[in-house]
């Protein structure tokens, strides 16, 4: 098929991959009528489509998540008594059922949404801090204290996860901030 007859669209992509001072690129001018180079810098495909927003009670279920054990752990850390830990431990264990219900949830969707929240950086460090967590609890039993160096890697994938989250916004009605933010 002679190159005249191609679409001018696809002269348009065929030439996008060419430099514009390129004398190739004259030369191939002329034998697709109608197609010109693109400006450097430029290309002839569609832009990517923005990332599918994460669905809000996981980013609820996340940031509470991420609130209450870094809570724990600091009081932990701070020599608060065992039954201060523990009350504060309660709150998180439903939490992390609050959250792992919200992520498999969001998970089991498929599609984009499910997709945007298996790859999101607050699903893998969130999952990489309760790892850590239940491994040492099961070697050192549900009572043991945490060791510095398990809070400083819990801790520091809590930072990553609250990081990786969206900033916490309200909903506005008439441009007034009403609600709990989401």
């Amino acid at each position: 098929m002679p190159l005249s007859l191609y679409p001018v669209g696809f002269n348009a992509f065929i030439l996008s991959f060419l430099p514009a001072d390129s004398s190739f690129s004259s030369s191939v001018e002329a034998l697709l009528p109608g197609a010109r180079p693109l400006a450097p810098g430029r290309s002839s495909l569609p832009a990517p489509p923005p990332p599918t927003p994460l669905p809000d009670p996981f980013v609820r279920s996340a940031r509470a998540l991420c609130k209450a054990l870094t809570t724990t752990l600091e009081l932990e850390a701070d020599g608060a008594s065992e039954l201060e830990v523990r009350r504060s431990g309660d709150a998180a264990k439903r939490l992390v059922k609050d959250y792992v219900a919200a992520s498999q949830g969001a998970v089991a969707l498929g599609g984009p949404v499910g997709d945007a929240v298996a790859d999101s950086e607050a699903f893998v460090a969130l999952g990489e801090a309760l790892r850590e967590l239940s491994a040492f609890y099961q070697k050192s039993g549900p009572r043991a204290a945490v060791d510095r160096a398990t809070s400083g890697r819990v801790l520091a994938a809590l930072a990553r996860a609250e990081a990786a989250l969206p900033a916490e916004r309200r909903s506005e009605v008439f441009g007034v901030p009403v609600g709990k933010p989401i």
